[in-house]
Order: structure tokens, then sequence, then C-alpha cells
């Protein structure tokens, strides 16, 4: 296991990442948010999925290690307690545990703005700054999970039928895999901080934003493949999601490529 240095007070940039990293520990917070792909987190004996639409809170000295695919990307904030305590964002010095979120729908719209101005050199290094710790302000308004020891997730071949909406609804799916309801509302809750019907919500609205940015396929037929019998329904879900109907999001990310 490694220290890494503790070189600057404050860094924000977008980092990609070697399949598998070394358990190492800083002594900042540290918070992931990923841009495009996951990472899987090991972490108080748990392997969390930190994916597109959530993010991890890592605070100093928190032992960790994770896996990634190359072509991955997130937005990473290192930034000491001493900094964060005189900014907008000095709620994060009060959190001990490491702690996994979902991204609100403003924050998303924030962070994609600031990935954007990183991309095309807009900041100066104060500016960065400001902008970093507003983005982590929106955050710590939210409401995350704390990961705790022997806290499990769900199995991924779950998590990959959830998304893929094969054989049901997730409690269904659950019962599949050997889960009790009890169960697995527990574990969503202590490893997400969502319902069941909240986190298959999440999984569906991720995976049909992926399929919007990256493929051509109709909307009628991602519709379909995200669990949808019809475009209507989806749309207005999508558009409740995001607020922002899934056409206008498709015509937004192929003006920014």
């Amino acid at each position: 296991m490694s220290l890494m240095p503790d070189t600057s007070t404050f860094a924000s940039d977008i980092r990609t990442y070697p399949k598998v990293t070394e358990r190492h520990r800083h002594d900042f917070v540290q918070v992931i948010v990923p841009i495009c792909g996951s990472m899987e987190l090991e972490i108080c004996s748990n392997l969390i999925l930190v994916e597109e639409g959530s993010y991890a809170l890592l605070p100093p000295g928190i032992t960790h290690d994770f896996e990634s695919r190359p072509e991955s990307r997130f937005l990473v904030v290192d930034v000491d307690q001493k900094v964060l305590a005189t900014s907008a964002a000095a709620q994060v010095c009060n959190i001990r545990e490491p702690h996994i979120g979902v991204i609100s729908p403003e924050a998303i719209r924030f962070f994609a703005y600031l990935v954007s101005a990183f991309e095309h050199g807009d900041f100066d290094a104060e500016q960065r700054q400001a902008f970093s710790l507003s983005g982590l302000s929106l955050i710590a308004k939210s409401d995350p999970t704390a990961i705790r020891p022997q806290t499990k997730g769900l199995p991924r071949s779950l998590l990959d039928n959830i998304r893929e909406q094969k054989n049901g609804s997730i409690e269904k799916l659950a019962r599949k895999h050997g889960l009790s309801r009890s169960v697995l509302y527990r574990r969503c809750r202590e490893t997400y901080g969502l319902s069941p019907k909240q986190f298959e919500m999440y999984l569906r609205m991720q995976k049909a934003k992926d399929m919007l940015s990256k493929t051509g396929i109709p909307i009628s037929s991602i519709a379909y493949a995200v669990g949808y019998e019809n475009c209507s329904s989806f749309s207005s879900a999508f558009a409740n999601y995001f607020n922002l109907p899934p056409s206008l999001y498709r015509k937004e990310q192929k003006a920014k490529q």
C-alpha cells in the first residue's frame, strides 16, 4: 500500500486511469465524478460501482483501490480540508466516511459545463478552483450514502439484467438472484441511497442517455431497449428525470462532438 503525496492543496482535472491501481490513500478529500464509463471502487471491504450520474467522495486517510477501463474518463477534485472549510462546500469537511451518491439533474448540468470549460481551457487556475468548489457544494446538498464495512452491493449479473430489462422488474430479477425483497431494499439503500424502484430508474435513464449520445438508434428503439412500451412514456420519463426531452439531449450531444 502506498501513501499518495499531497503535493498541493487543490487540483481539479479530467483523468484516465490504468486498468487496476495499487491500494493507496490520500491526505486530502477526493471526489470522483465519472464523465464516461465507470470504475469499480474497492473500499471498506466493498466493491462499489461508480458510473455516470453518480459520484464517490473519499475523506482523507481512506485506503482504497479501483479498476476502470482505459477509455473511461473522470472529473476528479483533490482538495485540502483547509481550502474546503472556507468555501461554499464547507459541509464536505464534516464527512468522515467514504460516500457514494447519485448526482442531481442540476449538478449533472453543472458538471457537464465544467468539463466543457476544462477541455476548452476557458478557466484560469483561480476560476477552476472556484467553479470546482461550486460543484462540490451541489454534491454537499445531496443525500449521499455512507459506505461502511461489510455493506454488500448488488451482484454484477443483476445490474446487467436490470440494464437489459431481462425477465421483468427489479424485484423479480432479485428473486432470481436469490435476494429477498427486504434484502434488495436494504442493499439498495445502504449502497446507493435509493429505493429499488429509484435505482432501477437510475440505471434505465443512464443507459438511455448513453445510447442517445453514442448511437444513432431511433428514440423509439431506445425506449423499448430500456423497458418502455411506447416512445411517449419514455420521453416523458426522460424529460422528468433530466429536465430535457431525449430529442433535445441528443441534439445537444451531437453539437458537442
